[in-house]
């Protein structure tokens, strides 16, 4: 089965004025493209039995496109905003405390399945603020503040170390993976600050409106390196261009899984390492490495590149065969790649691709 995009697939600028992500911008937009219409994230996620996510566990089945996008069609945050208990935290007027399209949702969980799934799902129908899941309780509230965010989705354990009772008006979301079957899936419970455990929600979520192709599906903060955090928006049309756009000049094709060792709090692991792939396997330590699947390629910074390029060095040196040749990696690095990774790529092991640093 194709995917939903894959009509956008070998488009090219009909003009040197025009870039690729102006032509897959019209292409996605103009009312020509009546048989693939794509409105909404839900158009573009794939109804197949291919594999999506896996988990470091090997033991534990991939989740596959179908079950992914059942899971987000499905997909409905518990919010108390009917439960006189919880209004004096929130806002007066209830209208405001309905959760919606473009509802700024912060998600802070580990990196892994969970948290790939999360993401996805909250994209879909609010927009979706995640962060360092290693913050303190004074940056996770600074962040709250600056996003305006009104929920926040989190662990139980995480909830009770940041001390999220301490968050005004916003309402906080407890997730929990399920035990056994596929990778990613989880419940979600609302967290009761008082007595720091999480509860059923009184009555079923309300089903909420998907977002269009102008809502916003992404918001996220600048470095800040160069002084004040900056609020960046990104909205669902913008994302998806971004995606086909790393799709077609990587080349990226169905069969490739990735081995992602990205954080999913930054534009470029979210947009290369989760929205790009077709999957993704996303391992909880190298030691994970030789568990299934085999992975195709990698993303990587330049500090992730020193890590691996210090991990493998004497191990190809002593048994250079045993590195996997099928396995490409993609760099972007603000400066040229080092002397043993030269030569480990020169010597026919795996590809080497070096891009621009973001």
């Amino acid at each position: 089965m194709a995917s939903p995009l894959s009509f956008l697939r070998g488009l090219q600028p009909s003009s040197p004025d025009h870039s690729l992500g102006d032509t897959l911008a019209f292409a996605l937009t103009s009312q020509n493209q009546t048989q693939n219409q794509i409105a909404t994230l839900l158009d573009c996620l794939p109804d197949s039995p291919r594999p999506a996510l896996y988990d470091a566990d090997p033991a534990r089945p991939p989740l596959d496109h179908a079950s992914l996008r059942s899971f987000v069609q499905h997909f409905a945050l518990p919010s108390s905003f009917s439960s006189s208990s919880s209004r004096s935290r929130l806002d007066a007027n209830p209208k405001r405390n309905r959760l919606g399209p473009n509802t700024r949702v912060l998600l802070l969980l580990p990196t892994g399945p969970l948290n790939a799934l999360a993401l996805l799902a909250i994209s879909a129908y609010h927009t979706c603020a995640p962060v360092n899941a290693a913050c303190t309780p004074a940056e996770l509230r600074e962040d709250a503040v600056r996003l305006g965010a009104r929920v926040l989705v989190t662990t139980l354990e995480d909830a009770r170390r940041l001390e999220v009772g301490r968050l005004e008006g916003v309402e906080v979301v407890v997730v929990k993976g399920r035990e056994g079957g596929m990778a990613g899936l989880f419940d979600m419970c609302l967290y009761d600050g008082e007595d720091g455990e999480a509860k059923a929600p009184d009555a079923s979520p309300p089903t909420t409106q998907l977002h269009s192709l102008t809502d916003q599906s992404l918001i996220l903060h600048t470095s800040g390196t160069s002084g004040k955090k900056k609020v960046v928006p990104y909205s669902l049309l913008s994302l998806i261009v971004g995606t086909c756009a790393v799709v077609e000049s990587w080349d990226l094709r169905e069969e490739d899984v990735n081995l992602n060792m990205m954080p999913l709090f930054h534009v470029g692991g979210i947009v290369r390492n989760l929205l790009a792939v077709s999957s993704d396997f996303i391992p909880s330590s190298t030691s994970s490495f030789s568990s299934n699947p085999t992975p195709t390629w990698q993303h990587l910074i330049h500090i992730m590149l020193q890590f691996t390029s210090t991990s493998a060095r004497p191990a190809f040196r002593r048994h250079p065969s045993d590195f996997d040749p099928t396995l490409h990696y993609i760099l972007a690095c603000p400066f040229p790649s080092l002397p043993f990774l030269s030569v480990y790529f020169r010597a026919g092991t795996c590809e080497l691709v070096d891009l621009p640093a973001d």
